[in-house]
């Protein structure tokens, strides 16, 4: 069972990807982690950053007045 990464490891890793775009093998390197691990890091943040599509695009009910 892996360790969890505190939010500050884990805030530093999606600096160092999305504004200095460095690629997970090179911040893997750094933090001494598995590229796989990082990358899992990034693919869940984008993830989470993403509105729901069901409940972002419905539209509201008119009601019909007649």
């Amino acid at each position: 069972m892996g360790h969890m990464l505190d939010k500050d490891t884990v805030n530093r890793i999606l600096h160092l990807h999305r504004v200095q775009g460095l690629e997970a093998k090179i911040i893997a390197e750094r933090f001494g982690f598995s590229s796989a691990r990082v990358h899992n890091v990034i693919r869940r943040q984008a993830a989470s950053s993403k509105p729901q599509a069901s409940s972002a695009m419905k539209k509201p009910q008119l009601n019909s007045i007649g």
